[in-house]
């Protein structure tokens, strides 16, 4: 789409496209068509992008979701730890550990 017709679509509803904040991304099973150069469309330059987080779920121009699964786990992880010490605690009765998990 070029950068005019964005713009323009764009300022419809109120909005204003930054190119400085702008990325794309190409996705192909095809290394060397996975390009993350700049592009430019009529004068305005836009940054191409390998990976990104959209909604909190990371996309990759591969279209591979190991890194994703991968970071998942971590988070898993960073979560048990971290509250493994309280769930093992006599300090908070048992009455509290057990209500989160019934509900």
């Amino acid at each position: 789409m070029k950068h005019y017709v964005l713009s323009r679509e764009a300022g419809r509803v109120g909005l204003v496209v930054s190119p400085d904040k702008t990325k794309y991304i190409k996705f192909s099973v095809s290394p060397s068509r996975r390009s993350v150069k700049g592009i430019t469309i009529n004068g305005v330059t836009y940054d191409g992008v390998a990976e990104f987080i959209y909604v909190g779920t990371l996309i990759s121009n591969d279209n591979s979701v190991e890194k994703e699964i991968q970071k998942r786990i971590l988070a898993g992880s960073r979560t048990y730890f971290a509250t493994v010490s309280l769930f093992r605690s006599r300090l908070l009765p048992r009455a509290t550990k057990f209500y989160y998990i019934r509900h």
